[in-house]
């Protein structure tokens, strides 16, 4: 975890060395306010009656600001701390920032107005968090207030970016009638299965053995067939050793095994495909205008689904989706530059629409996210872990997916500007989906935000099933 304390200390000294004036860049996944929350604190502290201006590129920063405020104080002193502190925008700050000794700029890339600020403002902290800010921008900025420097680690950032805090929001879908019977089908063979073998450690040694153990699958199947009661020799002409051959047998293991292993495939197919789930991540994203977004699905299919839903459905309300993944169906594309199609150069094929491969639609469509063409990007699990992008919202389809801590280690490259990540979670109520939520471990960085309430659930530990 990033010593926030150690930067606070650090940005304080340089900040008092430099009479308190100074430019500090605090890029993602860096907590503005949590490197600065103790400088203001001791600036308030310092005399009475003093007074803070606080100038914010992101009006809905305010809201980060007191929360953590009152997170770290309590609620009754940190509204003691807050009522001598404005959080304006540049727009609102313009005509009254002459009338404070001390102002903090986050995120403010106006040079006009830092400029301004500069001249009338005794003590002055402003804060850079933009890393693709404009170069000339940038090194105008700096120029105007003494550079002050954070002693943080590459290592530090990795973590800090995988151990923010995360907001998550879990979206109950209900199975219409015809797929909660054959879920229910599904789950009765499994469960009947499972009396046989036990546990889904012997479903997968009956159908590849076992390696620890260095027993194949033949004689691993032989085995469970013998303990049931099974052998070669065995009477068929007795009704009960007819039975014992029809359940036991080292064939009739091998089948059951097999369909298993299959209809286990097919009842997570189910769920984590479900369709009514399209519906539910428009809505996500009709909720959310502006935001960057990614929806993270298990299979290609299904993440073309999105994108063509999507697609399709809003093709009127300015809202495309691309996508990141090996699945991505080829497609011809257009030039940005010029809004016609992209066609061969040369060759015999010279004028003729070129068709792109998912590689090149991809990297099109992660070009087109990334220069704010476009806000939404449908991606696999397991799609290229080079990717790289800011990102406000993720939305995981199915709970059967990697959690957000896993994601994060994943794709390292992509940003969160937000202090919280944002993620939604989809599942389908009374089903394997849901009983993610009973198994795993809950974390003290995520905070559950619309949580249904679940009432007196048992699991099933060796089928993963909810008992109702």
């Amino acid at each position: 975890m990033i010593n926030y304390n150690k930067i606070n200390d650090s940005i304080n000294k340089q900040w008092l060395e430099h009479f308190g004036r100074g430019n500090v860049c605090l890029y993602p996944p860096l907590s503005i306010i949590a490197c600065i929350y103790p400088t203001i604190i001791k600036y308030l502290d310092y005399q009475e009656g003093r007074e803070c201006l606080i100038v914010v590129n992101d009006y809905n920063y305010k809201e980060t600001i007191t929360e953590h405020f009152k997170q770290n104080l309590g609620i009754k002193k940190a509204e003691s701390y807050l009522s001598k502190i404005k959080i304006l925008t540049p727009k609102y700050a313009s005509s009254v920032y002459t009338k404070y000794e001390c102002i903090i700029l986050i995120g403010i890339e106006q040079y006009t107005f830092i400029e301004a600020v500069s001249q009338f403002t005794k003590y002055v902290l402003n804060i850079i968090n933009n890393p693709k800010l404009n170069l000339k921008t940038y090194n105008y900025i700096i120029n105007i207030f003494p550079l002050l420097t954070v002693d943080i680690s590459a290592e530090e950032i990795v973590k800090a970016k995988i151990q923010s805090p995360i907001e998550e929001h879990r979206i109950q879908i209900n199975l219409d009638a015809d797929s909660a019977e054959r879920y229910k089908k599904q789950t009765d063979y499994i469960t009947d299965s499972m009396k046989i073998f036990g546990n889904l450690d012997t479903v997968t040694a009956c159908r590849i053995g076992n390696t620890q153990l260095g027993i194949s699958a033949a004689v691993y199947r032989r085995q469970l067939a013998e303990y049931n009661g099974w052998s070669e020799t065995l009477d068929k002409s007795i009704e009960i050793n007819k039975r014992i051959d029809a359940l036991f047998s080292p064939l009739a293991i091998e089948e059951r095994a097999n369909n298993v292993f299959n209809v286990s495939r097919l009842r997570r197919d189910l769920v984590e495909n479900y369709p009514t789930k399209l519906k539910t991540i428009l809505d996500i994203i009709k909720n959310n205008p502006d935001k960057k977004i990614i929806i993270v699905s298990k299979s290609g299919n299904f993440a073309n689904d999105i994108a063509q839903y999507i697609n399709k459905i809003s093709s009127n309300n300015n809202c495309f989706c691309g996508q990141f993944h090996n699945e991505v169906p080829k497609s011809y594309i257009t030039d940005t530059t010029t809004g016609k199609p992209i066609t061969y150069k040369t060759g015999a094929n010279k004028g003729k629409e070129k068709l792109f491969g998912s590689a090149a639609l991809s990297n099109y469509y992660l070009d087109l996210y990334n220069a704010n063409y476009i806000n939404i990007l449908s991606i696999k699990a397991a799609s290229d872990s080079s990717l790289k992008c800011n990102c406000d919202i993720i939305i995981f389809t199915s709970t059967l997916l990697p959690n957000i801590f896993e994601f994060k280690t994943r794709y390292t490259n992509i940003d969160f500007p937000n202090d919280n990540t944002i993620i939604y979670r989809l599942y389908c109520k009374d089903t394997i989906e849901e009983s993610v939520f009973y198994k795993e471990e809950q974390s003290n960085l995520i905070t559950i935000c619309d949580e249904p309430q679940f009432d007196n659930i048992k699991i099933n530990e060796n089928t993963g099933e909810i008992i109702l």
